[in-house]
């Protein structure tokens, strides 16, 4: 009978042997599964914090192409404001020489006239 009960012990501190050591290998793979999707989470924040200056980038790019875009806006139509004004410029040279021309062509021939009618009359 002792040596029945020493038996039944033994099978029974074998037992809780081996469900501790079931016990202490299911936790440990727990803790490597917990790890690998530790280090996943991790990864997977680092890209998104990575993906996040990019845009971040990508934004202040954007931006700095929109006031270069306004400063060409800007000196085109300055520019066509200039243009419109030089041409306006050139119109009015055109037509002061026109006119200049016209009094120039009127003064020559009132002295011309002049000289021919005191031609006429010393003759």
């Amino acid at each position: 009978l002792v040596q029945k009960l020493q038996n039944e012990q033994q099978e029974h501190v074998i037992e809780n042997f081996e469900r501790r050591k079931d016990y202490t290998s299911v936790i440990q793979e727990e803790e490597v599964v917990n790890n690998v999707r530790f280090r996943e989470r991790e990864k997977i924040n680092q890209q998104i914090s990575e993906i996040g200056n990019i845009m971040e980038e990508i934004g202040l790019h954007v931006s700095l192409q929109e006031e270069s875009f306004k400063r060409i806006d800007d000196l085109m139509n300055q520019n066509e404001k200039l243009m419109d004004s030089g041409v306006y410029i050139l119109k009015k040279g055109i037509e002061s020489i026109s006119n200049n021309r016209a009094n120039m062509f009127k003064f020559f021939g009132f002295w011309i006239i002049l000289v021919l009618i005191f031609w006429f009359f010393r003759r």
